[in-house]
């Protein structure tokens, strides 16, 4: 992102790179009739057309970043970071 195109950034909730403890957390949640609670499962299948619309976005995160962390060493983004050249907040912490 240059400063011909975009003038600031903020960037909130990203990942750059994913790690093995990650793709063992997704996988961890992969189903989401026994691993979501039922409040979230809800929520979300309501928002993704159905339980079985979500499950199958959620199969298809999980397989992407299982695919990126063995295929490109978890590099989501991390390699692509220094073409970013205008002003750019990054808010990060923890619960």
């Amino acid at each position: 992102l240059t400063k011909d195109f975009v003038t600031a950034l903020i960037v909130w909730g990203g990942n750059s790179y994913v790690t093995e403890e990650d793709v063992r957390a997704y996988e961890a949640v992969r189903d989401v009739s026994r691993s979501w609670s039922e409040r979230m499962r809800k929520d979300k299948a309501a928002v993704h057309g159905g339980i079985e619309a979500l499950q199958a976005l959620n199969d298809k995160y999980t397989d992407a970043m299982r695919d990126i962390l063995y295929e490109r060493s978890g590099d989501v983004c991390l390699s692509e970071l220094h073409r970013i050249t205008c002003p750019t907040l990054v808010v990060h912490g923890r619960k």
